[in-house]
């Protein structure tokens, strides 16, 4: 309990909130139906499962842009080159949207 209620470095207050918004999130999209799920609202818009995926594709690839950078020798190259990195095509947004049950 003392190192909760320790003060917390600016980057762990940061992180805790992107993952209370996270959870928020997750609550607010919790058993809404799949064909509202991927219905985009517009023409040439984005459905919310487009979006999710994408926001978790961007929060992945930054994981490992960082921990490679932590990482690596001056000798290698600033940046993870695209083809070692996941794609948008292996990012599953089932668990994130409905839960541990597939829908």
């Amino acid at each position: 309990m003392r190192v909760s209620a320790a003060p917390q470095p600016e980057s762990r207050r940061i992180l805790a909130l992107g993952q209370r918004a996270c959870g928020d999130l997750r609550g607010l999209l919790l058993d809404l139906p799949g064909a509202l799920l991927d219905q985009a609202p517009v023409p040439n818009e984005w459905s919310l499962s487009e979006t999710v995926r994408h926001m978790l594709w961007i929060e992945r690839r930054y994981a490992l842009q960082t921990r490679y950078a932590l990482g690596r020798a001056a000798s290698d190259p600033v940046r993870i080159p695209d083809d070692r990195l996941p794609t948008i095509d292996q990012v599953d947004v089932t668990r994130v949207l409905q839960g541990p049950a597939s829908r």
